[in-house]
């Protein structure tokens, strides 16, 4: 989820490349959108290449010991999430386009990453007080991939942020969510231009049915690729980056991996 564009267009980015598949697409979207996180400069290389490896093993190799092999070369939960997750992930979408990987093995590499969450902390980190709000995380339907969203929700608890991610939920179960309150903002992530009318119709229906709004942000990889995303969905905010994301729930930015 970097640019604030509320009630004015993002940046945008290339298309997707001729001939790929819609399925592709819209699973390789997460894996190489651009993110704050894939700082280079602070990763060792070989670290990447050894996680790779575990990643696509097979038979595959257990959750657990994939994470006690990254503690044990020296990183931290947060390295491991901010950094090493989005490398990985990044570097399975590349081999796919330049067929060194089947889509089939990347789909099992980025569902294999997203196993590895549950086992990191996401516990506030050092220097971070106090809650600082709590924020509703939806991932609109027909999505292959979870991975971005849930890295995203794993940054977000550890600067103190509470996030309840669903996946595809009915439009009956978000206006349930949003008006029992609680939350600070709703974020709905989508990679796929083809999920922008979805994303309309459940912000017009959340503000036609709940009495409390709170802001509506749009983020995912499609964010990146149109210039009138908060007219064309009613969305309040566009947000691409992380930090931006903190700072619309006044959560400190630094502490972590992704700032370094």
């Amino acid at each position: 989820m970097s640019k604030d564009t509320s009630r004015r267009a993002p940046v945008g980015a290339a298309a997707p490349s001729p001939g790929v598949s819609a399925l592709a697409v819209q699973a390789l979207s997460l894996l190489r959108a651009p993110s704050p996180a894939l700082h280079t400069d602070l990763m060792d290389r070989k670290l990447v290449a050894a996680m790779r490896t575990l990643i696509l093993q097979s038979p595959a190799c257990p959750s657990d010991m994939i994470v006690d092999e990254m503690r044990e070369a020296g990183l931290d939960d947060a390295q491991i999430v901010d950094l090493y997750i989005p490398a990985v992930a990044r570097e399975l979408g590349d081999c796919w386009l330049s067929d060194e990987l089947p889509f089939a093995q990347v789909s099992i590499g980025a569902a294999r990453l997203q196993a590895l969450l549950p086992l990191l902390s996401d516990a506030p980190q050092d220097g971070v007080r106090g809650k600082h709000g709590a924020g509703l995380l939806i991932v609109t339907r027909n999505e292959t991939h979870t991975l971005g969203a849930f890295v995203l929700a794993h940054q977000m608890r550890r600067r103190g942020i509470s996030i309840h991610v669903t996946v595809g939920p009915p439009e009956n179960e978000v206006t349930a969510l949003v008006s029992r309150g609680g939350f600070d903002a709703v974020l709905i992530s989508c990679a796929q231009p083809s999920g922008l009318v979805s994303v309309g119709n459940l912000v017009d229906t959340i503000r036609k049915t709940c009495a409390v709004v709170p802001p509506l942000v749009l983020g995912g990889a499609v964010a990146q690729g149109s210039d009138d995303l908060v007219q064309e969905t009613g969305v309040d905010h566009v947000l691409t980056e992380v930090t931006d994301l903190l700072r619309l729930f006044g959560a400190p930015v630094a502490n972590g991996a992704i700032d370094r």
